[in-house]
């Protein structure tokens, strides 16, 4: 993923935070998306690059850039394929 990218939430989607998970529900499709702990940091951390993600990410839980990084991309692709996030 190009390191300049940002992502941000998109701006429809409702968001129930629920202390370690996160629900997502998207108006437009009435779909709905539960993160679990590591993607509610991802989600409330936004908007933000992948760089500062990733950073964020292996400083909250015990994990490595490597670990993290792979989780991170399939995290933020799934995100994006769904329209719950859009990049600049």
């Amino acid at each position: 993923m190009p390191s300049f990218m940002s992502y941000q939430q998109h701006a429809s989607v409702i968001t129930t935070d629920l202390g370690s998970e996160v629900v997502l529900l998207h108006p437009d499709t009435q779909q709905m998306f539960t993160l679990n702990e590591a993607g509610r940091a991802v989600w409330l951390a936004l908007p933000a690059t992948r760089e500062a993600l990733l950073a964020h990410l292996v400083g909250t839980f015990d994990v490595t850039p490597d670990e993290a990084g792979e989780d991170l991309d399939g995290l933020l692709e799934r995100l994006d394929r769904a329209g719950l996030v859009r990049t600049t």
